[in-house]
């Protein structure tokens, strides 16, 4: 049972209990079948609240399961970006290596 289903049961019964007990001050006899009904009612709705907990306690399980991983995953992306800064600089120094060896080989050959 999901919680939407859940939470219209739960109206339901409460429409069903406020209707007995509008009964009750009308009419004053009360019959078993009025009591046990109420009773059956009221452990339906106590077992419909132990199930919703249920469902709620899941859900924040898995939410915190999902901040775990996306904690998890930004540690990644930081390591990934200082990979690339690094990857980047030894880039750059490459390039800079290469001009310095080309123009070094300009002058060496224009002598």
């Amino acid at each position: 049972m999901n919680l939407h289903a859940i939470a219209e049961r739960k109206e339901e019964i409460e429409e069903e209990l406020k209707e007995i007990e509008e009964s009750h001050h009308t009419d004053t006899s009360d019959s078993d079948d009025v009591l046990s009904k109420e009773n059956d009612l009221n452990k339906e709705l106590a077992d419909l609240k132990v199930v919703q907990d249920k469902h709620f306690a899941s859900l924040v399980a898995f939410i915190n399961q999902l901040e775990e991983n996306l904690k998890d995953h930004k540690k990644d992306l930081e390591v990934i970006q200082c990979r690339m800064k690094t990857h980047n600089a030894l880039l750059e120094a490459v390039v800079k290596a290469n001009i310095l060896m080309l123009y070094s080989l300009y002058i060496f050959l224009s002598f």
